[in-house]
């Protein structure tokens, strides 16, 4: 420019590259059961983090509660939503959706699980087997899933535990003789969230023995195994 004059010039980005993410996976929970969940959203423009952005908060779920309902993105360009259920609905999807900008939106879900789903396997601790008066039993871990695999928190399952006393190996020709129940338990828990439920085995003190826990949930959801206290 002539006689060193400069001239300012205001550029306006017409058309921004705007996203809004939930990077969190879907969530499984056993009908009937509460949950509750931090979920965070993060507004990106043009490959920035944006800060300032109003977020509005909705869901699809029956009975969802979400806190708090609205807010603005914080420096590092995320805003976040604690989202509550107190009886999930079987069979139902829950859709948690986050919008920035009014129109850029994310979405996340809970998906409740009918009790036709559940299922339940031994994970850890099946087949154990010790010396009278030595280590103890370790517990029984048992994991519900959805039956697709899937951790299910908010399962009830039901524990039957029978221990007989240990009669070694069965010499007589035909059926063997029943071994003499030496001690009986029934106890229910829910399982955590990650899908596990930890069973004490029922152990009669200084007696050889063979303890069967069997594990029911939902409405075909079924697991045994057996624990040994030899001689």
């Amino acid at each position: 420019m002539s006689g060193g004059a400069s001239v300012q010039a205001a550029m306006v980005d017409a058309d921004p590259v705007r996203t809004a993410t939930i990077n969190a996976l879907p969530q499984y929970l056993a009908a009937g059961a509460s949950g509750s969940w931090s979920v965070a959203l993060t507004a990106m423009q043009d490959g920035a983090v944006a800060a300032g952005v109003p977020v509005a908060w909705s869901t699809t779920g029956a009975g969802f509660t979400l806190t708090p309902p609205g807010e603005v993105t914080a420096a590092n360009g995320t805003a976040g939503v604690v989202a509550q259920v107190t009886a999930i609905a079987g069979g139902s999807t829950n859709v948690v959706m986050g919008c920035a900008w009014s129109t850029v939106c994310g979405s996340w879900t809970v998906y409740g699980v009918a009790p036709t789903q559940w299922a339940i396997a031994v994970s850890s601790g099946a087949g154990q087997s010790v010396r009278t008066g030595g280590v103890a039993l370790v517990p029984v871990m048992m994991l519900v899933t959805d039956g697709a695999g899937h951790a299910l928190p908010g399962a009830t399952v039901t524990v039957y535990q029978t221990a007989y006393a240990w009669e070694g190996a069965c010499t007589v020709v035909g059926a063997c003789a029943a071994a003499p129940v030496l001690a009986t338990s029934q106890s229910s828990a829910t399982s955590d969230g990650s899908g596990m439920v930890q069973v004490q085995a029922l152990r009669v003190p200084g007696v050889a023995q063979m303890v069967k826990i069997a594990a029911a949930t939902g409405t075909r959801g079924f697991a045994t195994t057996s624990l040994a206290v030899t001689p």
